[in-house]
């Protein structure tokens, strides 16, 4: 690729085409395998929950129901629930069941097993369930199952929010799904009972009554990745130590280096995560895992590495321009120096807008740091002051001298201003690299 070449492809890129590049890479997959996935999990919907085979594999299709199956456990046992609510004969909104029937609707999600063991009654049914008033939502994080001949138990371990994203409480239980039913049955448990794991399925059916369907939805491949979208949006809003854990270890390193820079970056783009819808996805299927790169209305990326063998084992990257997938590294380590400089460039800048300044800062090479922002926070004050809150490149100019790699862009804003940067880079082993810049 010879330098006028360059330099076209150079004039006609902006952040959003790079981005697309690094998309594009990533999602090369085999069309067969991902056609032969989606009908295998059309199989699955209209089997409609059968059990596995395999003892120790937790199946996607257990973990969605069973975590709905907790959702509406929780909504059954608020006391405040609109289901109990309705008009009365002066049109005022109110109550319009008896304390004994809102009662009654809990009892009936409790196992007997549960209820036999503690002395349950109808009229002391809330001595032993937590004490919901009002609606809330579940955020599942990890799974274990015993199965049984008719009956598979799962313990769960997950925690509820409120509709502010406020954190509320660790939820512990065990849930009884009846296959020939397709009923559930609920036991709360405590940290200490999940943490020994020791889960003895007696393989007793759950008869059916007015409460314990278990929900059932079309458990698409869809649904499944907006679930996930959910559940880690939910995370991001209102557990952040819980959101650094399920982080790409790789990313998590190379992005924030620790929990606090992490805090900080999630409080910067709070209101945008808030309002995040997911718009699309793609799927890669890998040896051990599947990966489905996600994008929202906003044009935010996130990257999802969920495990074949049990749906509550995932690691997340909250962007494509860091680490990508490994076919985007192999590309890229395969590409002409002058090509990986140019992907390199637009990392920094979507660095820059993304807001990111631990990744950006950790990208410039030490001398240039040690003289320019020897902390952070001079390099943060520096962008904030110098920078367009979203940069796009417009033009650019490219040379070499020696080791050194050097492009003269033009940025510009959305209303058209502009500003002249100028990248110094060295390209290092692997997708690494250094470099210092100026901005005028």
């Amino acid at each position: 690729m010879n330098k006028k070449t360059i330099q076209k492809l150079i004039l006609a890129l902006s952040i959003g085409v790079i981005l697309i590049i690094i998309l594009l890479l990533t999602l090369r997959s085999d069309e067969e395998k991902e056609q032969k996935k989606e009908e295998q999990e059309i199989a699955n919907v209209e089997k409609t929950q059968k059990i596995v085979t395999d003892e120790d594999r937790i199946e996607t299709y257990d973990f969605l129901i069973v975590a709905n199956c907790i959702k509406s456990y929780l909504s059954g046992i608020n006391q405040n629930s609109s289901r109990f609510y309705g008009r009365d004969e002066n049109n005022n909104y109110t109550i319009v069941v008896s304390q004994e029937e809102i009662n009654k609707s809990v009892y009936n999600l409790l196992s007997s097993e549960y209820i036999e063991k503690n002395n349950i009654t109808i009229e002391n049914v809330y001595e032993y369930v937590p004490k919901l008033t009002q609606d809330v939502m579940f955020v599942p994080i990890d799974m274990k199952l015993k199965k049984g001949e008719n009956v598979n138990k799962y313990m769960i371990y997950g925690y509820t929010v409120d509709f502010e994203y406020n954190f509320m409480e660790d939820i512990y239980v065990i849930v009884n799904l009846d296959i020939d039913n397709k009923t559930y049955s609920v036991e709360p448990i405590d940290k200490n009972e999940y943490e020994k794991g020791n889960i003895q399925n007696n393989n007793i059916k759950v008869e059916q009554n007015d409460n314990n369907k278990f929900p059932y939805q079309q458990l698409s491949e869809e649904y499944r990745i907006k679930e996930y979208f959910r559940n880690y949006k939910t995370m991001l809003l209102s557990n952040e130590e819980k959101a650094y854990q399920f982080l790409n270890k790789e990313y998590k390193e190379k992005s924030f280096g620790n929990i606090d820079n992490f805090k900080k970056y999630i409080k910067d783009k709070k209101e945008t995560i808030k309002i995040a819808t997911l718009s699309e996805y793609h799927a890669k299927i890998e040896e051990e895992y599947t990966q489905y790169i996600e994008k929202d209305e906003k044009e935010n990326y996130y990257i999802f590495n969920i495990s074949d063998t049990n749906p509550t084992q995932f690691d997340v990257m909250l962007d494509i321009y860091i680490i990508g997938s490994l076919e985007v590294q192999e590309n890229y380590k395969k590409a002409e120096e002058r090509e990986k400089v140019t992907i390199n460039t637009m990392k920094f800048i979507s660095g820059i807008n993304d807001k990111n300044y631990y990744y950006t800062y950790n990208i410039l090479a030490d001398t240039f740091k040690n003289n320019q922002f020897q902390k952070q926070e001079d390099f943060e004050q520096y962008v904030k002051e110098n920078f367009f809150e979203k940069n796009t490149v417009k033009d650019s100019e490219f040379k070499q001298e020696g080791k050194n790699y050097i492009y003269d862009l033009t940025i510009t804003d959305e209303e058209g201003n502009t500003k002249k940067l100028t990248i110094i880079m060295q390209l290092q082993e692997g997708t690494d690299f250094i470099m210092s810049f100026s901005i005028e």
